[in-house]
């Protein structure tokens, strides 16, 4: 079943069959062909560029409540690599764009962590250019990506914040600590602007968490909020800021 999943992430089906094959995974019996499906999400957007994005975050939101460790803390990796598809968009912010490689070299596995092997994002993946750049291609981005996300980022991020502060799962808000560096670091300045209040709050959260592996964890991530335009956009006044993210 997980292998039927890969297969069909990877067809990009336009007809609408896809998503019918992604539900009967969402709802499978099995909590790891569950978590392959919720994985594959952005892969899906990738190769499909159907107007999927709703459908996903609809999918998502019941997830939450799935009470199996391995399927509630993929949620978070595939918010971060959806974030990174925004990022990589050709129509994109050019101050948070980045471009998504794929190694081509990468042993074929169709498991829910060859899922993950083989993608890099510029913006949040280090890899050494010199020795590396022969093995990947870019991925182009469809377009449609970037606006789909753009329309529906005040839910993205609120689908984020919710599995962060639930605090009935430590993998789980672990889970979000990785990735937030492929959140943050690919948001807008204007959203960053308006989300202000709720950043500064997500990073207060963090540094005073009662559990010391989380604690830990930020403390690896915690230079994304020192690095431009996020350092200008969430810390300076009010008037200094919006100059510095128009």
């Amino acid at each position: 079943k997980c292998l039927s999943v890969g297969i069909w992430t990877k067809l990009g089906l336009r007809d609408g069959s896809g998503l019918d094959i992604f539900n009967m995974a969402l709802f499978d019996d099995f909590e790891q062909v569950r978590a392959v499906a919720v994985i594959s999400m952005p892969l899906e957007v990738l190769f499909s560029e159907l107007d999927t994005l709703p459908h996903i975050f609809r999918r998502l939101e019941d997830l939450l409540k799935d009470e199996h460790l391995m399927v509630k803390k993929t949620i978070p990796q595939s918010l971060g690599l959806l974030s990174c598809l925004y990022g990589s968009s050709a129509t994109g912010s050019e101050k948070n764009a980045g471009h998504l490689f794929l190694y081509e070299d990468v042993k074929k596995d169709e498991t829910l962590n060859g899922l993950l092997q083989g993608f890099r994002c510029s913006k949040c993946d280090k890899f050494t250019k010199s020795k590396d750049e022969n093995h990947f291609r870019i991925i182009e981005t469809p377009e449609m990506v970037k606006m789909e996300l753009d329309r529906h980022h005040d839910y993205f991020e609120s689908l984020y914040f919710n599995l962060l502060y639930d605090e009935s799962c430590e993998e789980t808000q672990l889970a979000c600590v990785e990735v937030i560096r492929r959140i943050l670091g690919h948001t807008a300045p204007d959203i960053l602007a308006r989300t202000r209040s709720q950043w500064i709050k997500c990073l207060q959260y963090l540094l005073l968490h009662v559990n010391t592996d989380v604690r830990e964890a930020f403390c690896a991530q915690i230079g994304i909020f020192v690095q431009h335009p996020i350092l200008s956009c969430l810390f300076l006044d009010e008037d200094a800021m919006e100059i510095s993210c128009e």
